[in-house]
């Protein structure tokens, strides 16, 4: 049985961001069964939640399965409330969810 998001039983933040990452995992497993093999990829329990720390100010936590910060753009520093991180939750990520994420395109 093949489960992600919501439906899974995975022990992390129930978040677009991580069925983004489970997702892949997923099919190459299911891919694998399918062809006879045992499945080898496995999910380290990536999950980003947009926290909102102020009027206009925004944390993007983005943690695995152990808690430990796991930034997915090394050049944003998303261990500090920034306010384009803000405008990222406002502007971005409902484009990216609608028009990307749930055609599996990001």
């Amino acid at each position: 049985m093949f489960a992600l998001g919501d439906a899974g039983s995975t022990p992390n933040s129930k978040t677009g961001a991580a069925v983004r990452k489970q997702a892949p995992v997923l099919v190459e497993n299911l891919l694998a069964v399918l062809a006879g093999n045992e499945p080898t990829a496995s999910y380290d329990g990536y999950a980003s939640c947009p926290i909102t720390t102020g009027r206009r100010t925004l944390l993007l936590a983005e943690f695995d399965y152990s808690g430990r910060p796991r930034p997915s753009l090394p050049f944003v520093d998303t261990l500090r409330e920034r306010t384009d991180h803000n405008l990222f939750k406002r502007r971005a990520l409902p484009f990216l969810y609608w028009n990307l994420m749930l055609r599996g395109l990001a």
